[in-house]
């Protein structure tokens, strides 16, 4: 199990009021992380011609934002682009070979009780790179880290995904006092009391993660955390009662699920909660479960 090396931060910025915390947010993560700051703008232009002028507003609007933000407008990577935005925006990322891209709510979105927007959704489903989405600043260093578990395989990649940023982006302590927490939690619909006995297969798979974790991650690994209830309302509860500062959860997509959209409990999740979350799409929590 390697540690999280982030070397490029890619921001999709629309242009509205909700671009300002998701710069702040993209440009504190990769400070944290030693990464370069990347930004991209889509714009839509059906000739040539209006595709020049709609990037070059782009480009002076994104340029205001970024002043706004308290960014270096001269020393920060700009990409405007025409054409569709989730194609777009996958293919830069790939070409710059993104580790993460970091992505707002559409405001319009919002309005209709969704924090995804359609782009949002279609990124992260078919990425090559996990999707922050955030709607409040990110707090870092982060000081616990929400992973739901089901013992399906998207989970299991999201757990390692979760220990992984976890681990980097930790506040620096000491080996007896770990600088984040991890929580495994187990939403069981089959109960209605607290307090059930902790499944098995759960706490064999989370002994095994804390076996490869060793002392080197500085994480303290909990639960299986098990709530009685549906999983969308167990994790948005959790989140809201609890000091969580990052929600690491699987996508479904590329044939594992209907095209084109999350898996629902997923994007129940990111329209009820205003915490960060970390959408890890199938590309990347296929690769970790083969790996276990």
């Amino acid at each position: 199990m390697n540690l999280l090396r982030l070397k490029v931060v890619l921001a999709a910025i629309e242009i509205d009021e909700t671009a300002v915390t998701t710069l702040r947010t993209a440009s504190a993560l990769a400070a944290a992380a030693g990464a370069r700051l990347d930004l991209v703008h889509v714009v839509h232009a059906a000739r040539d011609d209006d595709a020049r002028e709609s990037k070059k507003r782009g480009e002076q609007a994104v340029r205001g934002l970024l002043s706004r933000a308290g960014i270096d407008v001269d020393n920060t990577p700009l990409h405007v682009l025409a054409g569709d935005a989730a194609h777009s925006i996958r293919v830069l990322a790939d070409k710059i070979r993104a580790d993460v891209v970091v992505l707002g709510p559409h405001r319009q979105e919002i309005d209709r009780g969704n924090r995804l927007g359609s782009t949002a959704l279609a990124i992260v489903t078919a990425s090559w790179a996990p999707c922050l989405i955030v709607t409040e600043r990110m707090r870092l260093p982060l000081e616990r880290v929400l992973v739901p578990v089901d013992l399906s395989d998207t989970a299991r990649g999201a757990l390692v995904v979760g220990l992984s940023w976890a681990s980097a982006l930790r506040s620096q302590r000491s080996d007896t006092d770990p600088g984040v927490r991890l929580t495994a939690l187990y939403a069981d619909q089959s109960s209605s009391e607290r307090g059930t006995a902790p499944v098995p297969q759960l706490e064999a798979e989370l002994m095994h993660v804390r076996a490869a974790a060793g002392t080197w991650s500085g994480v303290a690994i909990e639960g299986p955390e098990i709530v009685p209830g549906d999983p969308a309302t167990v994790i948005a509860a959790y989140a809201t009662e609890q000091p969580v500062g990052l929600i690491v959860m699987g996508t479904r997509g590329l044939g594992l699920d209907t095209p084109g959209r999350l898996g629902s409990v997923a994007g129940d999740v990111a329209n009820r909660v205003d915490t960060p979350i970390l959408l890890v799409p199938p590309a990347v929590w296929q690769a970790h479960a083969d790996a276990w």
